[in-house]
C-alpha cells in the first residue's frame, strides 16, 4: 500500500479483529555514527480492541525491534505511540545501557551506562520516515545529542 495513512485507517476500522499489525522501516545511517541508528526498524501493534474518546485505538501492546535492540536487550522493547494525525504517526522508544556492535561505546565512557532514546516520525501521505537517536553519551565526546536516517516505512500485510 502506498498510503500508511490509508493502511492505518484500515487497521482502525477492522480493530475488532485482535490481530497484530505490523510497520516494517527501512532506512541508510550514513558516516562514522552510523551504528547509533539502525538500518531496519519493525513496530508490531496489537489491538486491545477498545477505542479511546478520539476514535483511535487504544494498544495492548505496541512493539519495536531492530538490530541495537536485538544487541542490547534481546527481541523487542516496549513503543509508545506519541502522536498520531492526518499527516504523522510519532513512535518512541528507549534502549538501556546502549552499547555499539563491538560495546566500545560503553568502554570509552569508562563503563557508564547511557540510555539510547529513538523518536520515528513517518508521514503518512508518502510513508517517508525520519528517526532520530538521541543519548547523553555522546555529550561526553562533545558531540552532537541526536543523530538522524532518512528512510520509508510500509504497512506488512
Amino acid at each position: 500500500m502506498t498510503n500508511l495513512l490509508k493502511a492505518l485507517a484500515a487497521f482502525i476500522i477492522s480493530i475488532g479483529a485482535a490481530s497484530a499489525e505490523t510497520i516494517q522501516c527501512n532506512f541508510k545511517p550514513a558516516g562514522a555514527n552510523g551504528d547509533w541508528i539502525a538500518e531496519d526498524v519493525t513496530i508490531e501493534l496489537v489491538p486491545s480492541g477498545k477505542r479511546m474518546i478520539t476514535g483511535l485505538p487504544e494498544f495492548s501492546s505496541i512493539t519495536v525491534t531492530d538490530r541495537i535492540i536485538r544487541m542490547n536487550i534481546g527481541s523487542s522493547t516496549e513503543a509508545v505511540l506519541q502522536q498520531i494525525t492526518e499527516n504523522r504517526i510519532v513512535f518512541r522508544w528507549s534502549v538501556p545501557g546502549f552499547q555499539d556492535e563491538e560495546g566500545t561505546k560503553l568502554l570509552r565512557l569508562r563503563q557508564k551506562s547511557y540510555d539510547l532514546s529513538t523518536r520515528l516520525t513517518i508521514l503518512t501521505k508518502t510513508n517517508r520516515a525520519l528517526i532520530t537517536t538521541t543519548s547523553n553519551a555522546r555529550k561526553t565526546w562533545g558531540d552532537s545529542t541526536s543523530i538522524n536516517a532518512r528512510g520509508y516505512c510500509t504497512f506488512l500485510d
